[in-house]
């Protein structure tokens, strides 16, 4: 166990007193054994290195309580919960007998993010199904042809995927990382294309699949994405406005971001950034202008870049 876990002994426990067994097969390309054994302390607290492996315990006698990163733990008889091995652990099991199932990161992460998995544990009627799949391969290991083994890791990859996907509890804790990740695509995209006068929710949706439904609800807190839009396309030409090497007429600009109508560009701009698009430009133009001194030249422009 000393490449995947720290153990120690429970306080007061002697060496002589220790027990353990263990029965352990390779399918394809994850490890699938048995462990029984006294009482333990596992840890994790600062991996060395990247342990890339997602290990499934099943606990089929025993427990145990600790912390899976920070998170409070208490695992009991017929438990089943998930171990992300490249992040921190402390816990402290009993006498346990569990069925341990180690899967390559690499095989998950291209279906699924694992960053809400560590220390999961299924719902009841979950962890019933896949504890009589996993029982049932693990009694079957033994006189398995070899030829099977790929085959075996595939199907037993998507029957634990297939499980939490369904698990409410797994489904709640992963879903702010999903849509984190696919906020920031959107966000990406927007960017990229905002000049383009064709962005517009309905393209966002059919280029990154998503609804209108959950379109509006990744950008709720700035209105929607319509007015995430326009945001963006107003602090964009706040910029040009700032550039005194922009010689460009505002009416230009305006249009250049998006804004068709320069009236309803300098209404929108002043109800933002509380300052019409003409006074911005003239104050910039005469600080320009102005002698200054030299710190306040150069911090000018960051100062106006901070927030945007």
């Amino acid at each position: 166990m000393a490449p995947i876990f720290d153990i120690e002994l429970p306080a007061g426990a002697r060496e002589s007193s220790f027990t353990a067994t263990t029965e352990a097969y390779q399918v394809g390309n994850i490890l699938m054994g048995s462990v029984s054994a006294s009482g333990q302390r596992f840890r994790r607290a600062k991996p060395l290195e990247r342990q890339d492996h997602i290990l499934i315990q099943l606990y089929c006698e025993g427990g145990y309580i600790g912390e899976l990163d920070g998170r409070d733990a208490r695992v009991g008889s017929g438990d089943i919960t998930i171990v992300d091995l490249a992040k921190p652990l402390d816990t402290l099991a009993g006498p346990l007998t569990n069925l341990n199932v180690m899967l390559p990161r690499e095989s998950l992460e291209r279906h699924t993010s694992l960053n809400a998995w560590h220390g999961l544990q299924l719902a009841p009627e979950r962890r019933e199904f896949l504890a009589t799949y996993l029982m049932s391969l693990y009694r079957r290991l033994p006189v398995t042809p070899q030829a099977e083994a790929c085959d075996l890791a595939r199907i037993t990859r998507d029957m634990i995927l297939t499980t939490i996907a369904h698990d409410a509890d797994a489904h709640r804790r992963a879903e702010p990382a999903v849509h984190g990740v696919l906020r920031e695509r959107i966000r990406q995209y927007i960017e990229k294309h905002l000049k383009d006068p064709a962005l517009t929710p309905d393209r966002i949706c059919r280029v990154i699949g998503v609804s209108r439904a959950n379109l509006y609800r990744l950008f709720e807190e700035e209105g929607g994405v319509a007015r995430y839009i326009q945001f963006r396309r107003l602090a964009a030409a706040r910029r040009r406005l700032e550039d005194p090497s922009d010689t460009r007429g505002i009416s230009e600009i305006a249009e250049q971001h998006g804004f068709g109508n320069p009236s309803h560009f300098s209404r929108r701009f002043r109800e933002l950034f509380d300052i019409a698009p003409r006074e911005l430009r003239h104050g910039i133009r005469q600080s320009c202008s102005s002698p200054r001194d030299s710190d306040t030249t150069a911090l000018g422009p960051l100062v106006r870049r901070l927030g945007r």
